[in-house]
């Protein structure tokens, strides 16, 4: 369900729900000038029978258009995956590249800074990155529209 405001802000909130999960989204967005806007999401995901703590994410994302093909933007997102202290953050630039009408190229340098070692031996959770820490990775994804 999307919720329209005053001043350029929705509200948009998602539910998935079923025998073995629940996950709800929520963002905020927010046109702030002509070229500048806002996003804010939380997401709260739980799996049943795991023996885990639910999983949490926070995203807040802002997007400069520099015309109307391109927009640069950046994340900032905490993730705790609800085992103890096994949290990260990790920043996010990005170009959206619109190159046809169907067709958007999105290539991203993403910084991770993991708080510890997301695999201990002790609960791996069904990550396999022992003595993973902090990373730089460089990502592109193309999203096809039809």
């Amino acid at each position: 369900a999307t919720l329209s405001l005053a001043n350029g802000m929705d509200i948009n909130y998602m539910l998935l729900s079923s025998d073995d999960v629940y996950a709800h989204s929520i963002a905020v967005a927010r046109q702030l000038t002509d070229r500048i806007h806002t996003v804010f999401e939380s997401v709260l995901r739980t799996v049943s029978g795991e023996g885990t703590d639910s999983a949490i994410t926070l995203n807040n994302y802002v997007f400069y258009d520099l015309n109307d093909c391109m927009k640069v933007g950046l994340r900032s997102e905490w993730v705790d995956m609800g085992r103890n202290s096994e949290e990260f953050n990790a920043v996010t630039v990005g170009i959206n590249y619109q190159a046809t009408s169907n067709l958007m190229l999105r290539p991203e340098i993403r910084m991770d800074n993991f708080h510890s070692d997301i695999n201990d031996a002790s609960n791996s959770g069904g990550i396999s990155a022992t003595g993973r820490r902090d990373s730089t990775v460089f990502g592109f994804d193309a999203i096809w529209s039809y």
